[in-house]
């Protein structure tokens, strides 16, 4: 519905404020990740720490040139490498960081309603199509950190 706190905005969806959310409606924190790091570090100080799990689900589905686009989760990946480094920088002793999921794949409460891979699975015919996100991770790992942000 439009609002009357402007004129004309008929057909114009206000958000609400806050962070940007998932396909799952969780809100994406990346300092989140940053702020646990360090607590860890220091609450339980000379264990290493390993993130084993971090992605999110987005609406991936492939375009007409059978690209997935998926540059929501790019941004989520970039800001969480960047809190994880944050907290390296300031102590935190991480020594891997692992993406979730490599595959979209059958999730235990939403079923394979959702997708959380940075490689595209094709259900019908089980066919894999590396997603942006799968090229952007590569280039990550290759230059052995953090670089530009992609376009």
């Amino acid at each position: 519905p439009p609002n009357p706190a402007y004129p004309g905005s008929a057909g114009i969806a206000f958000p609400p404020p806050g962070p940007p959310l998932t396909a799952m409606g969780w809100p994406i924190v990346p300092d989140g990740l940053g702020d646990l790091l360090l607590r860890l570090a220091r609450d339980h100080p000379g264990v290493p720490l390993a993130v084993t799990e971090n992605g999110a689900a987005f609406d991936d589905v492939p375009d007409a040139d059978g690209r997935v686009r998926d540059d929501a989760r790019i941004r989520y990946l970039d800001g969480h490498l960047r809190a994880a480094h944050a907290a390296v920088a300031a102590g935190a002793d991480l020594r891997a960081y692992l993406v979730w999921s490599l595959l979209d794949n059958f999730e235990w409460a939403e079923g394979y309603g959702k997708r959380f891979g940075i490689v595209y699975v094709d259900y019908a015919d089980k066919r894999r199509l590396p997603k942006d996100s799968a090229r952007w991770f590569r280039d990550v790992i290759a230059r052995n950190g953090l670089g530009g942000r992609p376009a």
